[in-house]
């Protein structure tokens, strides 16, 4: 059962509004709007829901998920294909979308160079093994100058009718405050960042000593990356499988792309006597008009749209 199904299902009398686990993606939107990362990976991606709404965010040129469930990630993979109207941006802007079939026990050089890594109630999911290696391979080798780490708060557990171990049944532990903060202040230690918590779903008034529903940790990289650091260590076999990777460039002039608006806009009116604008028509030998080949010809300057599945 997906995750966040699992958890709205044991809210009961606490109401979260939004529910829970959209206001754990909005928490990472706010943070990618305040300091603006150029690629940004998630962890545990699952459907691709926080993929797809960080995908609209302008300043991001790279976007890649990782999740050891093949099947779910395939399923909605699709949301992250480009739209028709992803090649009408006026703007121009560069992204890239990959997905990966493997484990966050294990390294690839695809995910280094990461601005912001984001693991969303990830490591309950860990088995003890992985969870050992989890730091070393986050902190260690990928080294990104940001990562976001949410967990269950076990101590809000009490609240949440219906729940009587775990919220999930393929939790492996959950931790209360002391126990995550004791865990994340030594990564922190050993790797040399900085760590602050917070959280999303505010306990009720007068219970506050509960904490949040989902406890967070935002890790900020002390030190700046060398060629030294970086390299350090780096193997350079693959540990994942893709399945997905895309790249779009935007490249239309503005005046051009205002003239599709109009003319769309033109035939959603009914004006029959409305004809394709001067910049995009092409009358071809058989004298009708296309939109095809301008559109994808250098007039236009749409330029290096490439889409690849594997």
């Amino acid at each position: 059962m997906d995750k966040n199904v699992q958890e709205e299902r044991f809210m009961g009398m606490i109401k979260f509004t939004p529910p829970l686990y959209k206001q754990r993606y909005q928490f990472i939107k706010d943070l990618v709007g305040k300091y603006k990362p150029k690629k940004v990976a998630d962890l545990g991606c699952a459907d691709c829901t926080l993929l797809w709404m960080l995908k609209f965010c302008s300043c991001i040129e790279v976007l890649a998920g990782l999740d050891i469930c093949e099947n779910v990630m395939k399923e909605k993979m699709h949301r992250l294909s480009p739209l028709p109207g992803d090649y009408l941006q006026p703007a121009e802007r560069s992204l890239t979308v990959t997905l990966h079939h493997g484990s966050v026990a294990h390294k690839d050089p695809c995910m280094l160079g990461f601005d912001l890594v984001t693991c969303i109630e990830l490591i309950e999911h860990l088995e003890e093994s992985e969870l050992e290696k989890f730091p070393e391979v986050v902190f260690g080798f990928m080294a990104p100058t940001m990562v976001v780490i949410s967990t269950p708060n076990s101590e809000f557990n009490p609240l949440l009718p219906g729940v009587t171990l775990f919220r999930h049944p393929d939790h492996k532990f959950e931790w209360n405050q002391a126990e995550f903060q004791s865990w994340a202040l030594n990564i922190a230690r050993c790797y040399d960042y900085s760590v602050e918590f917070t959280g999303v779903g505010p306990p009720p008034t007068g219970m506050e000593d509960v904490g949040f529903c989902t406890q967070i940790g935002v890790f900020v990289r002390k030190y700046s990356q060398t060629s030294e650091t970086a390299h350090f260590e780096k193997p350079t076999k693959a540990a994942y499988k893709t399945h997905m990777n895309h790249r779009i460039i935007y490249m239309l002039r503005s005046h051009v792309f205002h003239e599709v608006l109009n003319y769309m806009q033109g035939c959603t009116q009914g004006d029959s006597g409305l004809k394709l604008p001067t910049s995009l028509s092409n009358r071809g030998a058989s004298g009708t008009n296309s939109m095809h080949s301008p559109l994808t010809s250098t007039s236009c300057k749409l330029k290096n749209i490439t889409y690849h599945t594997i």
